[in-house]
């Protein structure tokens, strides 16, 4: 014992499990003691050997008491080593376990896979469907590791057994009632519709009427469809049963309103309901109005409102109970009238049909149709048609529309006429080139009638949008066409139908917003002209007994030398016009209605090559002589004595020529007299002279 350490006074023993003598090298950082101090144990300290201390605890001398070894827990009366799994490093699901050398170990529950830091759930339909037929059922995740085969829609499990497989089955729910359940070759249902019918997999729907009428017989808001039912029937039974897509507005109405309707005024409201092209409301944030065309040739603009509808539950508690939205729609020609739309975008199988809260009772206003009157009855006697109907009567073509027919002409209104009075229709009114070859002036005018003219039968607005394209008298083929808005369009310009369907004895007539302009008269008027154009400018001013320096603008001559000096040449009077070469131009006529002898006027041919003072003599209708042209009075700066003196003069007149270069299809319209006939180039007044024109 001599050789051994004894602890000294206020050194602490320790007990160990594992003893290695009578002393064991232990750390104690908290005494600054390291490994090469050896401690002694508990049982060699007298005071502490009667403790009876625990393992793992230690004792000192001068405070005796048993307490556990830094980084030991006590647990009751043991002082327990550290534990790894607490906290748990594992995932919630997981079970945290010690291993031999004391490390933590996870372990995922029965039916989720991972590393036990993360634990998912086991999905069996991953794996194969779980066992499920894939042409049959479907693969149902229950819970982890378990999962459930159930039957596809429309199909039924054989024997109660989903697992073996399913097979169709017709049920009262598998379609609607307006489809008829089906079961294909491949085992599938299908709904199947009737013919004429469409469908959307599950309910079919039939054209317009009978839509209407079977929306009719269901639900309160229906009821009131009657008017609507017996207007559309009389009215426009065949449009809305064979042709489409359309748009219809339905209104809904008491049907114990005071009017009646009749066939013939069914026929007239019934087509300003109706709008060609399907037309879905969708609330949108962009487009807040629209526009759409009715078969009338009616302008509607629709409308869409959004707006906070509010209740009052109780006495000064006010909240917002919903968005509502609202459509409305007015004719142009009835602004003050507004209509409201709220039952929209109901199927049918040839377009949509929107409930409306009114029926327009006025008929579209203006012209109609006259089935005891021809056509041609009828063009002759509206104001509307007054400018077509002089084509007719001046076009050279044998009158037609008086005939059996049954004919369909396009008729364009006066206003789409005059859109040819920039020098194109006095230019149709000419006749053919004697020496040019190629359609020239009434020529193409007949072209022109022809090209609106369909001879092969009457085609109605449902007819004509059914056909889509169709061969007019001209032998060229009129395309049909419907815009974005609704409108009817025809021709490559997309000319809009005003006015359709006024029924005749032997046809119908439609009315245009345009005229229609055959391909192969294009363009109309010569391609190239340049036109010398002519006005009266006045020269310097100077002494009036010297009126000979006063000199004129650039191209320019006097007046006076321009007529000659004396009394004028002997042709310079009213007659007949002549033109370079000697040739007569008769004089300007107009087309129809004119009365009295032709004006003649004849121009010496020495003056036209010079360019003479023209609007003097178209004013007063003859070239007068130089004594009667009076010189300008004027004043001047006289300078005899170098002082500027102002002086009163005089200034000769000057006819001062400017050459306008016209562009393809270009005319003037300072006159409408029409080209001469005769000779080429084409020759015309407009204000000066037509030069070197082309040909069309």
């Amino acid at each position: 014992m001599s050789a051994v350490q004894r602890p000294s006074k206020g050194r602490a023993c320790f007990k160990s499990q594992n003893r290695q003598g009578p002393f064991a090298p232990v750390f104690l950082p908290s005494l600054g003691l390291g490994p090469s101090v050896l401690s002694p144990l508990c049982s060699e300290l007298p005071v502490c050997q009667e403790l009876s201390c625990p393992q793992n605890t230690q004792c000192s001398a001068e405070a005796p008491s048993c307490r556990c070894l830094p980084g030991y827990t006590q647990q009751g009366g043991e002082c327990q080593a550290p534990n790894p799994c607490w906290p748990s490093p594992c995932s919630p699901l997981a079970q945290c376990s010690v291993s031999p050398t004391g490390q933590a170990q996870c372990h995922c529950p029965e039916n989720y896979h991972g590393d036990g830091m993360l634990c998912l759930p086991k999905d069996p339909c991953t794996d194969n469907l779980a066992g499920c037929p894939s042409n049959s059922t479907l693969c149902v995740y229950q819970k982890p590791g378990q999962a459930s085969c159930v039957c596809r829609s429309g199909l039924v499990s054989i024997n109660s057994n989903v697992s073996g497989g399913c097979q169709a089955f017709c049920s009262p729910y598998s379609c609607d009632r307006s489809a008829t359940c089906q079961v294909t070759a491949d085992g599938k249902t299908s709904c199947v519709c009737k013919q004429g019918e469409v469908g959307d997999g599950r309910a079919c729907y039939g054209h317009l009427l009978h839509e209407v009428q079977k929306a009719m017989q269901t639900g309160r808001v229906f009821l009131q469809l009657r008017v609507a039912m017996a207007m559309m029937d009389q009215g426009c039974r065949e449009i809305l049963t064979t042709a489409g897509p359309f748009t219809v507005l339905v209104p809904s109405i008491p049907s114990s309103s005071s009017r009646t309707m009749n066939a013939s005024l069914a026929q007239q409201l019934c087509r300003q309901h109706i709008i060609a092209g399907q037309h879905i409301l969708e609330d949108t944030k962009t487009q807040q109005t629209r526009r759409w065309w009715t078969l009338a040739g009616q302008e509607i603009s629709v409308a869409f409102n959004q707006f906070t509808v509010r209740e009052e539950a109780q006495p000064g508690d006010k909240r917002s109970h919903s968005l509502a939205r609202k459509y409305s729609y007015k004719y142009k020609d009835q602004p003050q009238q507004t209509f409201n739309i709220y039952k929209p975008n109901n199927v049918a199988a040839n377009g949509i049909f929107h409930v409306v809260t009114a029926l327009r009772w006025q008929p579209p206003s203006g012209i109609s149709g006259n089935p005891k009157r021809t056509i041609s009855q009828i063009l002759t006697s509206t104001e509307a048609f007054s400018r077509f109907e002089t084509i007719l009567e001046n076009c050279g073509l044998p009158s037609i529309l008086d005939g059996p027919g049954p004919f369909t002409v396009f008729a364009p209104s006066n206003e789409a006429v005059d859109s040819l009075r920039d020098g194109r229709l006095i230019y149709l009114f000419t006749t053919v080139s004697s020496v040019e070859k190629g359609l020239r002036g009434l020529s193409k005018l007949q072209e022109l009638v022809r090209y609106h003219i369909y001879n092969h039968g009457q085609l109605t607005i449902e007819k004509l949008i059914s056909k889509g394209r169709i061969l007019t008298m001209a032998n060229q083929v009129l395309a049909v066409n419907i815009s974005e808005e609704g409108r009817i369009l025809l021709g490559p310009e997309g000319v809009p139908l005003q006015r359709v369907d006024l029924l005749a004895s032997n046809g119908v007539i439609h009315m245009l917003d345009g005229i229609l302009l055959p391909p192969t008269i294009l363009p109309i008027l010569p391609k190239h002209c340049s036109e010398e154009q002519h006005k009266i400018v006045v020269g310097s001013c100077v002494d009036c007994q010297a009126l000979n320096t006063s000199t004129c603008p650039l191209n320019s001559v006097k007046l006076g030398s321009a007529l000659g000096q004396g009394g004028g040449s002997e042709k310079q009077r009213l007659g007949d016009e002549t033109r370079p070469g000697g040739s007569v131009l008769p004089s300007p006529t107009g087309l129809r209605g004119s009365s009295g002898p032709r004006e003649q006027r004849t121009l010496d041919q020495g003056c036209l090559a010079k360019g003479l003072a023209q609007d003097l003599q178209l004013l007063t209708g003859f070239a007068r002589p130089t004594q009667d042209i009076l010189p300008k009075e004027c004043v001047y700066i006289h300078d005899p004595s170098g002082l500027n003196v102002l002086k009163k003069g005089c200034a000769s007149y000057c006819n001062q020529t400017i050459m306008v270069s016209l562009g393809p299809g270009a005319h003037s319209m300072v006159t409408l007299a029409p080209a001469a006939p005769q000779g080429p180039p084409s020759w015309g007044w407009v204000g000066g002279f037509l030069r070197g024109c082309t040909a069309a």
